[in-house]
């Protein structure tokens, strides 16, 4: 059984309930966790790789710049809890914040738990300068890269307004290059925002849009997000593999044994055939 980022996806949905984190890689001859799939007896480990990008620009100010760090926080929280029966789903985070610089405040591979995780995020402090999202984006597809595995579900989250610097990179093709490296992008509103600017958010996220652009002025953003990371489960989580060589022709069979005798006939004398009808 391969786990695409399909299935990861599918595997995400089942239950919240008290969840194993990832461990601190500690040497080269250690097992690394994000390497696809692995049996362990009838358990399969699933990893899940998630990276929230906070707007710590001056468009963001420093309330919005709170209110995103409340959200990761508590949707974080939840997502550590995240299990699945017969999977162990290996949930690991990171977090960069970004104006006209980047800084990453957890990345992948220091992944120990959600409280040191936590505890990075509620240290942020706000930058102020111009806001360059292209850069954060580029940032979280070099970390994607770098430390994770491509067989695992990359999700990145990106917290915009949607307008950017006039100097900054093209934010769309930050996202695109992202996108072909296998990573989900979803953009979240800090605020409300003008038509224009929804529109640039858009088609910075993965399609389609409205299943990958929210705000967090939703109460019910959390849940809705979730939803959209965790589907529905469909009847069948397995993918089918491919059909296997033929197998080699059977030797034949024995001979069958002799029938039973069928029943007497029954006797009815001879009859005479009728000739041709005589002409008069």
């Amino acid at each position: 059984m391969r786990c695409t980022p399909e299935l990861a996806v599918v595997m995400l949905v089942l239950a919240l309930s008290a969840g194993g984190q990832g461990k601190r890689r500690k040497g080269h001859n250690q097992r690394d966790d994000s390497q696809a799939i692995l049996k362990e007896g009838k358990i399969l480990l699933c990893p899940v790789e998630i990276m929230f990008l906070v707007d710590s620009s001056e468009t963001a100010k420093a309330l919005l710049f709170e209110k995103q760090k409340e959200f990761v926080l508590r949707f974080s929280e939840r997502l550590a809890r995240l299990q699945s029966a017969g999977w162990r789903m290996r949930v690991r985070m990171s977090a960069l914040q970004y104006s006209s610089t980047v800084s990453v405040e957890h990345n992948f591979r220091d992944w120990q738990d959600v409280d040191v995780f936590r505890g990075r995020v509620a240290s942020m402090a706000y930058i102020g300068h111009g806001t360059y999202s292209a850069y954060a984006l580029a940032n979280a597809t070099r970390l994607f890269d770098q430390e994770t595995s491509p067989g695992s579900l990359r999700v990145a989250l990106l917290m915009s307004d949607g307008v950017d610097h006039p100097r900054s990179p093209s934010a769309m093709a930050a996202a695109a290059e992202a996108k072909n490296h296998n990573i989900r992008v979803f953009a979240l509103r800090p605020s409300g925002l003008p038509r224009d600017a929804g529109e640039r958010l858009r088609s910075i996220a993965s399609a389609p849009p409205h299943q990958h652009v929210f705000s967090l002025t939703d109460p019910q953003v959390d849940d809705r997000l979730l939803k959209e990371l965790c589907p529905p489960p469909k009847s069948c989580l397995c993918d089918k593999g491919e059909k296997g060589h033929p197998g080699i022709q059977g030797k034949l069979g024995e001979p069958g044994s002799d029938g039973a005798a069928g029943p007497k006939g029954v006797w009815r004398g001879c009859q005479a055939s009728e000739g041709p009808e005589e002409s008069r």
